[in-house]
């Protein structure tokens, strides 16, 4: 059984830690964090997080050829899920993309039912709105972020309307903007003022 240096979660597998039973080298080994090895014998993976100020390059996927086929690893640095398809001792892998959490967000206020946010997230206080009880208020939000396949994320809140029920009931992404439509679901009572539309875009 191995006793060379464990690193970081130091998890033991068929007697040995990790680092040991794949044969990793102690560099790229030092910077594989939150390793867990999970399933039956036979049927393993190990699941890491690859922490460096550089990607999970060449040399690092090299470095785990060793990891069980199905073995993944998140790259921290460029938020990209690398995945092993390849049986042990073999260096292939694929990566697919990880929507990044929002690290700018911007505020605007619409004028005609519309505004432009060139922000990951944001904020729009619409106009005075007095948009009847069952009835539809559409926006559109001028977005550079945005494409026709993202994922945005809406939620709408009062900001001076004091009256009627605002909720989102349509969101249509687009090349470089967003389609919001909201419906004021008070069967009788208009609103009566303006109302705040929050979002978030994943690509």
């Amino acid at each position: 059984m191995g006793q060379g240096t464990r690193y970081n979660n130091a998890q033991v597998v068929d007697g040995e830690a990790w680092n040991e039973k794949y044969a990793i080298a102690a560099a790229t080994a030092a910077l594989l964090k939150n390793v867990l090895v999970v399933g039956a014998d036979g049927n393993k993976k190990v699941i890491a997080d690859y922490d460096s100020s550089t990607a999970f390059s060449v040399t690092a996927k090299a470095a785990c050829a060793n990891f069980p086929k199905g073995s993944e690893v998140f790259d921290i640095q460029a938020k990209v899920i690398w995945k092993k398809t390849a049986v042990e001792g073999t260096d292939t892998w694929y990566y697919s993309t990880v929507g990044t959490l929002a690290t700018s967000s911007g505020v605007a206020t619409s004028t005609a039912a519309a505004a432009t946010i060139n922000e990951q997230s944001g904020v729009i206080t619409t106009e005075a709105l007095t948009t009847a009880g069952d009835a539809d208020y559409t926006f559109t939000l001028t977005n550079s972020f945005i494409t026709a396949t993202s994922k945005v994320f809406v939620s709408v809140g009062k900001g001076t309307a004091t009256a009627g029920a605002p909720a989102v009931a349509w969101v249509t992404p687009g090349a470089g903007s967003v389609v919001i439509i909201i419906r004021n679901t008070s069967p009788s009572v208009a609103l009566n003022g303006t109302i705040e539309i929050s979002f978030l875009a994943f690509n």
